[in-house]
C-alpha cells in the first residue's frame, strides 16, 4: 500500500474551505522503505489555556453542563486499486503499537462517515488534543482538566475484501510511527489520503474453449497469479 497524494486543507472557523489547498500539499511516497522525509507537524501547547474552548450553560440539571471543545481532525480516505477503480468493500483501522487499535487515546474518535454515492471514500473526525497531546485546561481558576499524554504514533491498516477467489485484493498496512500521525493528524484541518491497493487476478478467470456443450466450473480453483 502506498500514498500516491496527501493534501492539507486549511479550514476557517465555520468548517468553511478558507484557503484551498493555498499552496501547501505535502506528497509523500510511502511503500516498503517507510515514510519519507516530510515536513507537516502539529502542535498546539498552549491551546489547553485558551478560555473559549470552554462551553458552560447554565440549566436546571444536576448533569455538569460543563464542555471542553476541543480541536479536531479530519481524515478523509479514498480507496482505489492500482488501475484507478474503485474498492468499495474494505475495513480499514487506525492502529497503535502491536497494530492494536485499542491503544490508541480514550476519547479519540468523534465520528465516522462512509460516502453512500462513493463507497470507496470514508471520512474519520478525530479529536486531535486526545490524539497530539495537550495541556491543562484551566478557567477561574479550576482545573477542568489534567493535561493529556500524546498517543505514541498512528499506523494503518486495511483489509479490502473479498480477500480469495479469481479476483481479489492485497491487504496493506502503515507501521507505527510518529511521522505519520503528525504528518496525518493536524488540529483544525482535513487531510485527504488516497490509498493505492493492488488487484491480484488469477488464472481461470476467463476462459477460452472450443466446447460447446455445457460444464460446470463452480467449484473449478483459481489459478496461478497474472497480476
Amino acid at each position: 500500500m502506498n500514498f500516491t497524494e496527501c493534501k492539507i486543507v486549511e479550514l476557517d472557523g465555520e468548517g468553511r474551505f478558507a484557503h484551498p489547498f493555498r499552496g501547501r500539499e505535502v506528497r509523500p511516497r510511502i511503500g516498503a522503505k517507510g515514510l519519507g522525509k516530510v515536513q507537516a507537524t502539529a502542535g498546539f501547547a498552549t491551546i489547553g489555556e485558551c478560555r473559549q474552548r470552554i462551553d458552560r450553560r447554565d440549566v436546571p440539571c444536576p448533569l455538569d453542563r460543563t464542555r471542553i471543545k476541543d480541536p479536531c481532525s479530519q481524515l478523509i480516505f479514498s480507496v482505489r486499486d492500482h488501475e484507478g477503480r474503485a474498492v468499495k468493500e474494505f475495513d480499514l483501522f487506525l492502529t497503535a503499537n502491536g497494530d492494536d487499535p485499542d491503544r490508541l487515546p480514550p476519547g479519540f474518535f468523534v465520528d465516522r462517515q462512509q460516502n453512500h454515492r462513493d463507497p470507496a471514500t470514508l471520512t474519520y473526525y478525530l479529536n486531535a488534543a486526545r490524539m497530539l497531546g495537550d495541556g491543562r485546561v484551566v478557567a477561574d481558576g479550576e482545573v477542568l482538566r489534567e493535561a493529556l499524554p500524546p498517543a505514541e504514533g498512528l499506523g494503518l491498516c486495511i483489509q479490502p475484501y473479498p480477500v480469495e477467489g479469481f479476483v481479489h485484493y492485497a491487504a496493506g498496512r502503515l507501521p507505527v510511527s510518529r511521522e505519520l500521525l503528525d504528518l496525518l493528524v493536524v488540529p483544525h484541518r482535513t487531510t485527504l489520503v488516497d490509498i493505492e491497493l493492488h488487484r491480484i487476478v488469477h488464472e481461470g478467470t476467463y476462459r477460452l474453449t472450443r466446447r460447446q456443450d455445457p460444464a460446470d466450473f463452480t467449484q473449478a480453483p483459481p489459478g496461478k497469479p497474472l497480476s
